[in-house]
């Protein structure tokens, strides 16, 4: 049994930017395929994952684990740029990607905003500010 587990290939250690381990294994057509449907909608529906693993050859498991990763990271860029900006989130389940999807209630569409004094140099604030003009945002029908 120990001589099995010795030839088994050893699964990568999980790290603090799965999305990063996931895409390396990926194909930039692959990659571009999944993008380009996200910048349509961050929610894709049954069929448009059945069509994505057609298209990019990826399981529906490896589909919907991907835009699971990417919606929190685009929350994740918004909300590091708004404590850049010198706003606090109150209502942490109300970032853009954890919205549930259309047709299901949601309690406020905008979060409650705060300001505060954050710790941040310039470096840092111009990195943030050149993500956030590269990310695009979902349509107000998403």
């Amino acid at each position: 049994d120990l001589q099995l587990k010795e030839n088994q290939p050893q699964k990568p250690v999980a790290t603090k930017f799965p999305l990063l381990e996931w895409v390396k294994g990926k194909s930039s057509e692959q990659m571009k395929i999944l993008e380009e449907c996200f910048q349509r909608t961050s929610f894709p529906s049954p069929t448009e994952i059945e069509n994505l693993a057609i298209d990019a050859k990826l399981s529906k498991t490896e589909i919907d684990g991907w835009f699971t990763e990417r919606r929190a990271l685009r929350d994740n860029l918004e909300q590091a740029l708004l404590n850049s900006m010198g706003f606090k989130r109150l209502d942490r389940g109300a970032l853009n990607g954890i919205h549930e999807q259309e047709g299901r209630s949601r309690s406020s569409p905008l979060p409650l905003l705060t300001s505060v004094c954050p710790e941040i140099d310039s470096k840092s604030l111009y990195l943030l500010k050149e993500v956030f003009s590269q990310t695009q945002w979902p349509s107000p029908e998403e």
